[in-house]
């Protein structure tokens, strides 16, 4: 028989542990979260895209949306940052194209390396920002002779939503190394690091680039953010929809997710032939 200081003592570890559990369980649904995304070209006030991002501790769900009523999932992308692994997924044709970290990492150097290489677009790697911080409107500022960026701020009740958060936007961004057709990534990644530094998640997005070789009549675009804490069923519904298609559609590699592989085949085929003649 215990005695009872050995009773009282464990009790205490019941209680404890009881504790514990409620707590990692509280802090596991306090990840839960998601943010939705409009973006606006020019002065528009109708969005050219809409996101639904949902986060669910280790994992993140990004849906590109239609405008219809209940909206249509055009686009999913789902990073695993416990595998540190992102996968596109494509519903038209079920495929699926897998992005290690690391992979990724290098698509973006060898982007960098090229970029470098031509004269007209050396800014996109090289250009130097300016950051102004306007606290009190939570604001920052990033400027450059070509860019400019403003961001509003809100700093999260629940400050575990940070580190996921900033790895979406890391992720997020440099998948633009991945697609031929993509924006290159680079003063993104510096806007960042500043959102990352204030401890934000970004409520609004603006840019302004000045006209260049990459777009001649210039940019200007907005992004609105809402972020909802908690996940609704049909979330957690949508979660596992995504999880099921990453598992059942088939692996393809970059050239053929991106389409360029069978582009690149005919132009062979076509070559061979005229040598052949």
């Amino acid at each position: 028989m215990l005695s009872p200081n050995w009773a009282s003592q464990a009790r205490n570890l019941t209680f404890v542990a009881s504790m514990l559990a409620i707590c990692i369980g509280t802090n596991a649904m306090a990840q839960e979260f998601k943010i939705e995304t409009a973006i606006y070209a020019g002065d528009s006030k109708v969005p050219v895209a809409q996101n639904v991002t949902l986060f669910q501790r280790d994992l993140v769900v990004d849906l590109k949306i239609d405008s219809a009523t209940p909206p249509n999932i055009v686009d999913t992308k789902v990073y695993d940052s416990r595998q540190k692994l992102v996968a596109l997924l494509d519903h038209t044709r079920k495929i699926r194209l897998e992005i290690s970290d690391n992979r990724l990492l290098q698509m973006v150097e060898g982007l960098r390396r090229d970029i470098s290489q031509k004269k007209n677009l050396q800014f996109l790697v090289d250009e130097t920002f300016t950051e102004s911080q306007e606290l009190e409107a939570s604001r920052i500022r990033l400027t450059s002779p070509s860019i400019r960026y403003l961001v509003e701020g809100q700093r999260p009740a629940d400050t575990s939503y940070l580190k996921i958060h900033g790895e979406f936007l890391d992720i997020f961004s440099r998948l633009n190394a991945s697609d031929p057709g993509g924006f290159p990534p680079f003063a993104r990644l510096k806007l960042n690091q500043s959102i990352k530094k204030m401890g934000w998640i970004p409520s609004a997005v603006e840019i302004e680039m000045e006209p260049n070789a990459l777009v001649t009549n210039g940019l200007k675009m907005k992004s609105t953010h809402i972020l909802i804490d908690g996940l609704s069923k049909d979330d957690n519904a949508r979660i596992e929809s995504a999880k099921n298609q990453w598992l059942s559609y088939q692996a393809v590699n970059l050239l053929e997710f991106r389409g360029i592989e069978k582009t690149a085949s005919t132009k062979a085929k076509v070559g061979a032939t005229t040598t052949t003649k």
